[in-house]
């Protein structure tokens, strides 16, 4: 599960300090024994769809654009 850090706290497992922002990706357990200690992280809700594709630009229909392919 991803979750975001909260309060800056300095993992026990990996003995990194962790920033407040960064997100992270725990077990649910672990998740459960870092918001024992203390209230350093929250879940992060998680998209299952993927981010939306760019913009597309469209065409005026009033003003097509021809290519001729020379220029």
């Amino acid at each position: 599960m991803k979750v975001r850090v909260i309060k800056d706290f300095i993992d026990k497992n990996t003995k990194q300090l962790q920033k407040t922002g960064k997100v992270i990706d725990v077990t649910d357990t672990r998740f459960s024994e870092i918001r024992k200690a203390g209230n350093y992280v929250e879940p992060v809700q998680e998209d299952n769809e993927q981010a939306e594709p760019a913009e597309q630009v469209q065409e005026n229909p009033e003003n097509p654009k021809k290519n001729s392919g020379r220029k």
